[in-house]
């Protein structure tokens, strides 16, 4: 309903006024940011990790064409990147984030996509 979107708005700025106070991106950079760490939440979104992260840009709409940036990701997983690169990478990050946050409790999973050093 309009009421819910609405509503979805007002949090989403809410979030990104809360993260401006603490992070150095400007209000476009964090949408841009939560939108990647959401792409990456949806389980139901079976694409891969490098993909989740270009298609969450706004870049890969506007100045591409229909499925171009998909294209572009494929071809650079298949043929650039060492292969499971994309894979090794989240692994990488995941266990860093969690070794920083282990013991913070809470849901703080956007905080650790930030980066942020959670003690």
């Amino acid at each position: 309903s309009k009421s819910t979107a609405t509503n979805k708005d007002m949090s989403s700025q809410a979030q990104i006024n809360k993260l401006a106070e603490r992070y150095p991106f400007d209000n476009e950079e964090l949408e841009q940011l939560i939108r990647c760490h959401s792409a990456l939440l949806d389980t139901k979104n079976v694409d891969t990790f490098l993909t989740k992260i270009a298609l969450s840009s706004p870049y890969s709409y506007f100045f591409l064409p229909g499925n171009e940036m998909r294209r572009r990701i494929e071809l650079i997983e298949g043929q650039i990147l060492p292969c499971g690169f994309g894979s090794c990478l989240r692994a990488a990050m995941s266990v860093d984030l969690f070794v920083d946050c282990a013991n913070e409790g809470g849901d703080i999973s956007l905080e650790r996509f930030f980066g942020r050093n959670c003690g």
